[in-house]
């Protein structure tokens, strides 16, 4: 089973999340798939934009995917 994405997380990942060209970017858990969909439907850009980092698994790894 694969691990969550999320910065820190160990829990197993069941979500895979998609860019519009259908390419993986993160594999969260249920709890971190919720809060990063419910930051991108109902949070501040500021708090979407840090969990967007955080599943990437932190600001090095979502620095060095650009």
């Amino acid at each position: 089973m694969r691990r969550c994405t999320w910065v820190n997380c160990a829990h197993d990942a069941l979500h895979l999340q998609l860019d519009k060209a259908k390419n993986q970017w993160a594999d969260l858990c249920d709890l971190h798939d919720a809060e990063l969909d419910s930051s991108i439907k109902d949070g501040p850009v500021k708090r979407m934009l840090s969990n967007w980092v955080k599943a990437k698994g932190g600001a090095r790894k979502a620095m060095e995917s650009m």
